[in-house]
């Protein structure tokens, strides 16, 4: 019967962030439902006057989702909804280059919108599968260094590779956020101010199988 011994590798891999990803969420209330969406509609031309003032193209922006919801209030202790009205929103996303004055510039044009927008800005790297595939090797060695120091303290050899179980659905990059609540005057930003985030992070895990002698 041949014998088997199955190692789990791990590796992970970092790097110093490239991209800027700002996500907008635009939000309008209204207990009418057509004056909510209109209402919705003028903030996000307004939005979208204030991304061009800073010198981002409109086809740059993606929008990522639309939501319309009833909204109400529960009534003391009954739970019962008195419904109040609606509440609409638009999240839109810029991808920029991580270029401190550029986003400042954005940042200031966008809270200068009036009404209510929430932002997040996030930063990752460009070279996305790179990364990962940074994570991959290393979990690969690792596997490999395991197997041939369990081999060496057990007394037996590595044969031929008999399996190798993989799947990337486990693996995604950490990604560096900083959540921004604001409204119309609620912050400036310098176009000066540096942006130093921290390094981006991803892990990966892999099964490999060998056979055994000795």
């Amino acid at each position: 019967m041949t014998q088997l011994l199955t190692v789990q590798g791990y590796g992970s891999a970092s790097a110093t962030p490239d991209q800027a990803v700002i996500s907008f969420v635009v939000e309008h209330q209204n207990k009418e439902y057509a004056k909510c969406i209109d209402g919705l509609n003028h903030m996000a031309d307004e939005f979208f006057k204030s991304i061009k003032s800073a010198g981002i193209k409109e086809d740059q922006v993606k929008m990522s989702n639309f939501e319309i919801q009833r909204q109400g209030s529960i009534l003391g202790g009954k739970q019962v909804r008195i419904f109040w009205g609606y509440e609409a929103s638009y999240s839109f996303k810029l991808r920029l280059d991580l270029d401190h004055k550029t986003i400042n510039r954005v940042l200031n044009a966008v809270t200068r919108t009036s009404g209510f927008i929430r932002i997040d800005l996030g930063f990752t790297v460009k070279d996305d599968e790179g990364l990962k595939n940074q994570a991959l090797e290393k979990a690969i060695s690792d596997a490999k260094i395991k197997a041939e120091i369990i081999g060496k303290a057990t007394g037996v050899q590595l044969g031929k590779i008999q399996h190798i179980n993989y799947g990337r659905e486990i693996m995604e990059i950490t990604s560096r956020h900083m959540p921004l609540a604001m409204s119309e005057n609620f912050a400036t930003f310098s176009e000066e101010r540096e942006i130093n985030p921290e390094d981006v992070d991803t892990h990966d895990y892999v099964n490999i199988t060998w056979e055994i002698e000795g």
